[in-house]
């Protein structure tokens, strides 16, 4: 049988978009999200997570915008601003993904 998955993304973003995946999901429209760690909503998205367990989660990896994890310093906003952080040592990519997950 096959499964239509339809997934949300930036779960933890806002308290009013964690309120939207949830609704959207108990409606039926939707089977997924992608949690944001570095979100400015993360608790909220966790604690509405554990509230809805057939929500299936997954992890949506930023390093674009946002704070950082590791450092705790906002992340360039551009993409090639991250290449320059990158060459120039001011972005431990690993290290931060490792903290998101």
């Amino acid at each position: 049988m096959k499964r239509l998955i339809i997934n949300a993304d930036d779960f933890g973003f806002t308290r009013d978009v964690n309120a939207g995946i949830v609704h959207a999901h108990r409606e039926g429209v939707l089977t997924s999200a992608t949690l944001m760690a570095n979100g400015n909503a993360f608790e909220d998205a966790v604690q509405l997570a554990r509230e809805t367990p057939t929500l299936d989660i997954g992890c949506h990896l930023v390093l674009i915008e946002g704070k950082s994890l590791v450092t705790g310093k906002s992340f360039p906003e551009m993409p090639g601003e991250v290449l320059l952080a990158l060459a120039r040592g001011k972005l431990d990519i690993d290290a931060e993904l490792r903290a998101q997950i």
